[in-house]
């Protein structure tokens, strides 16, 4: 039988939750004070009203079968949010998705959220992202208990770090492409096409031989983060290089890497006794570096919006300075 109990401060209505398969909580929102023991008793009696022994009978059917798939639609309906919010949202419940093994709302539990958190670890995301997916995934659940749909908001914040830009030294990226030229072929081309094009990694895994335009002297890239949206990169003379040496195709993925993990070279790669970098880089931080090599030889940030697909916004918080001194040295130059 269900029964009130005190936990951190506050008293709790525990019951065994047949949906889930254990013992749970919901919390009464009273303190644990001799004077809301009264009002914590009367809330027990009206929770037993709907509780029949084995599962917990929620009031409306709805709230018991509704699927993450539908409870975000019916979210994002009600808070008529901009489109890129809404595919952010989407990818966050795509990550989530990718792990339960029931997606009904009622039976996700911590445990599936410790295994997000562990895809996380293994698809090597940047802490800001995970900030980003799980900041929505809180939000959403946050809905969830307001409706009933879950009994607790099992989403912990990560904390996002906002931080200056901080590229790779040049010596230091020197060494790193030669490093990886000696030790092998297949991870110096995915690092100096990165390094070339400023690229998401997701973006550059997904890249095929046919989305190299040889003719129009241009690639067709796609922001695999935001619902495959496309957008074109310059085909430079020392893209066509690199490419050119690896042996162009038909057809094909370019880098043959499946996913994100088959880059854990780069982690491993300050163990190798032959490895001189003593600093420790992101993998993320050869983006950083290209647009900062970018900014410095005069690309205006707009122009570097539209051929990284990224918004204008965000490189203007973070390179607005930057931008600053390249007019400025173009300025002095035209007096």
């Amino acid at each position: 039988m269900p029964t009130i109990e005190t936990y951190k401060g506050y008293y709790y209505i525990k019951f065994y939750d047949a949906i889930r398969g254990y013992s749970t909580r919901r919390t009464t929102g009273l303190k644990a004070t001799a004077g809301n023991k009264t009002p914590a008793n009367r809330k027990l009696r009206e929770f037993n009203k709907t509780y029949t022994g084995g599962a917990h009978q929620l009031l409306d059917k709805k709230q018991l079968i509704i699927t993450l798939d539908d409870a975000l639609d019916e979210y994002l309906d009600i808070k008529l949010l901009r489109p890129k919010t809404c595919e952010v949202y989407r990818l966050a419940v795509n990550h989530f998705k990718s792990v339960l093994q029931n997606s009904l709302v009622a039976s996700i539990s911590k445990t599936d959220y410790r295994r997000l958190l562990k895809r996380f670890d293994e698809r090597m995301l940047a802490q800001n992202s995970r900030s980003m997916y799980l900041r929505h995934l809180r939000a959403l659940w946050k809905y969830f208990v307001k409706c009933g749909y879950a009994q607790e908001n099992i989403i912990t914040k990560i904390k996002y770090v906002d931080k200056a830009p901080d590229p790779i030294a040049p010596a230091d990226l020197t060494a790193i492409l030669n490093f990886l030229y000696n030790k092998s072929k297949k991870q110096y081309y995915i690092i100096k096409f990165l390094t070339l094009t400023g690229s998401r990694i997701s973006t550059a895994l997904a890249l095929d031989w046919k989305d190299i335009n040889w003719k129009e002297d241009e690639i067709r890239l796609r922001n695999i983060k935001i619902n495959q949206q496309p957008f074109v990169f310059p085909l430079t003379k020392e893209l066509k290089k690199l490419f050119q040496v690896m042996g162009p195709k038909l057809g094909g993925n370019v880098f043959g890497y499946k996913s994100r993990f088959g880059l854990i070279f780069w982690r491993r790669m300050w163990d190798d006794k032959e490895f001189k970098v003593k600093r420790k880089y992101t993998l993320h931080q050869l983006r950083k570096t290209f647009y900062s090599s970018m900014v410095n030889s005069g690309i205006s940030l707009d122009d570097l919006s539209k051929v990284t697909n990224t918004d204008t916004r965000t490189l203007k918080k973070h390179y607005a300075k930057l931008d600053l001194q390249r007019i400025q040295k173009q300025l002095e130059a035209a007096q």
